[in-house]
């Protein structure tokens, strides 16, 4: 998998509060759903962060960085020597400088993200920047692709602002594994719910 960046640009998000987001934006969406999968998905919740999702059947849980709650790879990746090639479905709950609570506009953590992306790959196209209506929170799904050698890639995020923490669903993957690996990330964005009081 691609090692972009997990932590963004954060000094775009703390000094742009009043921008809006590179980039055109196409009206708001519902979460996306997907059709059942042959196995039942499995539960995962964090009592840290106060979420939890629906991992695909399909997907291995494996050892991600220290702000990824919960990282897979597909069955039969997570014992191979090198699985950097492989797709990779991720949560991640970065850090966030100090900044004014509750101003962490969901526009400037796109473009941060974005952002820091295009540094790793110069050639990066963003091919789908759309709003995401969730409960609870503010969204932005954007779908970008680059040349990672002599492989194009997709990269697919999921930036969510709620309750004054940003969560970010991440899925990358070589461009023929695109179609399963998009299916596996929206169904994990339809199941996201909120688990805190």
């Amino acid at each position: 998998m691609p090692k972009h960046l997990c932590r963004w640009t954060l000094a775009l998000l703390i000094g742009s509060f009043g921008c809006r987001a590179v980039g055109s934006e196409r009206q708001a969406t519902s979460a996306p759903t997907t059709s059942a999968s042959t196995a039942p998905p499995v539960p995962f919740s964090s009592a840290k962060y106060g979420f939890s999702v629906q991992s695909p059947a399909e997907w291995t849980q494996i050892k991600g960085a220290a702000d990824e709650p919960l990282s897979l790879v597909p069955h039969g990746q997570a014992a191979a020597k090198d699985s950097s090639q492989a797709p990779s479905l991720k949560m991640q709950v970065p850090d966030l400088p100090p900044h004014i609570p509750g101003l962490i506009p969901v526009g400037s953590v796109a473009s941060g993200y974005v952002s820091d992306l295009q540094k790793q790959h110069p050639d990066l196209k963003v091919d789908e920047r759309v709003s995401v209506s969730m409960a609870n929170a503010s969204a932005r799904r954007i779908v970008s692709t680059f040349q990672q050698g002599q492989t194009t890639w997709r990269d697919m995020v999921l930036c969510i602002v709620h309750k004054d923490r940003v969560f970010l669903l991440v899925a990358d993957c070589p461009a023929e594994n695109y179609p399963a690996t998009k299916a596996a990330f929206d169904a994990m964005a339809s199941s996201l719910k909120w688990t805190e009081k």
